[in-house]
């Protein structure tokens, strides 16, 4: 189990990866922050249904 202090720290990149995909102009760059967003959802949210498990990001 992560700690609050974990939490935090991977709630701020997740918000950055989210950034970093609304300004990517590369189809297979985007990709790939889009499975890393999605990977770090579920470390962060665990088995819940975390915000971004059916979010498509466009």
């Amino acid at each position: 189990m992560i700690d609050n202090q974990e939490v935090l720290f991977f709630r701020k990149e997740l918000a950055r990866l989210l950034d970093d995909y609304r300004n990517c102009e590369k189809p297979s760059l985007k990709k790939e922050i889009s499975e890393d967003i999605s990977l770090l959802s579920e470390v962060i949210y665990g088995d819940e249904q975390h915000p971004f498990s059916s979010y498509t990001l466009s």
